[in-house]
């Protein structure tokens, strides 16, 4: 489509920015593959919640058990939609909450079986403080009150440094898991999208700053390299674009005037003023440049649905009881 649409909207930069990929959805995507690395103890905290909700009586045993050992029975266990990540992680939170309680549930319960072990717990505890920054990533990458695509740049930015941070670290969980995760977000984000690296230039809470900061924390001692490589490729060549549509636009909006100067000073003068008037109309239409690019680009939505859609679907909630 964005090849047929290229001659008859005449794109800018013959298209290269016109697909942008849904980043709600890649971030879906992305956690997904982490997820696999805790199949057991997810399968086995979804039969619990399953096994909990089943009858009466085994809701008035969870009940008993959440009283017994001093937790909220207004908190409840969740059920998830198994294809949406968020889902599943509300629902090992909600299960990480009523821990104390499933496990006497498991003592007082012989039919019970479905408890997962000390080691699933904690894996579940690390797995959930893993997902808490994709998740408030997610939240910013949804919004639909507000511009996103400034969003992109720092929060793409964040997961990268995680996975990086994470790979170091001695468990072998959590190296598995990261080593999944990192894969995929290789394939989709190995390399920041050039339109959403620009917009971050726009926005005054970060300015190019951020960029030549996270440039430094990204590659380093080749920092410089690929910060002279984004401003001459992509900022450089993007602003030279819209001067050569904005000139096309004004061809026929052009005027001149002539005059006869009477002496030297009149010509000094008149050479004076016409500088500055020259400077101020420079000056001017950089500006007013700088502000079609700022509202075009910010403009540009990083998300193409809800947060609730695009990540969790319906989560079913309710109390511990019901």
């Amino acid at each position: 489509m964005a090849n047929a649409l290229k001659f008859d909207l005449n794109l800018m930069s013959d298209g290269d920015y016109f697909h942008v990929c849904c980043c709600a959805r890649i971030l879906n995507l992305i956690v997904q593959d982490g997820l696999k690395e805790l199949d057991g103890a997810i399968v086995k905290v979804r039969d619990t919640i399953k096994y909990c909700k089943g009858s009466q009586a085994r809701k008035k045993s969870l009940l008993h058990s959440v009283q017994y050992v001093g937790l909220k029975s207004t908190r409840g266990l969740m059920q998830d939609v198994q294809n949406h990540w968020n889902s599943t992680y509300h629902m090992l939170g909600s299960a990480l909450y009523h821990n104390k309680s499933i496990l006497h549930l498991a003592k007082t319960d012989a039919n019970y079986v479905h408890r997962p072990s000390f080691e699933e717990w904690s894996r579940i505890e690390i797995f959930c403080n893993f997902l808490q920054v994709f998740h408030d990533v997610t939240l910013d990458f949804s919004g639909s009150k507000y511009p996103t695509s400034n969003n992109y740049f720092p929060n793409v930015l964040k997961i990268r440094l995680l996975l990086q941070e994470e790979k170091e670290n001695g468990d072998t969980f959590i190296k598995n898991m990261t080593k999944n995760v990192h894969l995929k977000f290789d394939k989709y984000w190995c390399q920041f999208t050039t339109i959403m690296g620009i917009a971050i230039v726009f926005d005054p809470c970060y300015t190019f700053h951020f960029i030549e900061w996270a440039f430094k924390k990204i590659y380093d001692s080749s920092s410089d390299v690929e910060l002279d490589l984004f401003k001459k490729k992509n900022i450089f060549s993007f602003f030279d674009e819209y001067a050569t549509v904005s000139a096309t636009t004004k061809t026929n909006e052009s005027s001149s005037h002539s005059g006869v100067a009477n002496d030297k000073s009149d010509t000094y003068m008149a050479l004076h003023n016409f500088y500055i008037f020259v400077m101020i109309l420079m000056i001017s239409l950089v500006v007013n440049l700088l502000l079609v690019m700022d509202r075009d680009i910010l403009a540009i939505p990083i998300s193409i649905v809800a947060f609730e859609l695009s990540t969790s679907g319906v989560v079913r909630t309710s109390s511990a009881v019901s």
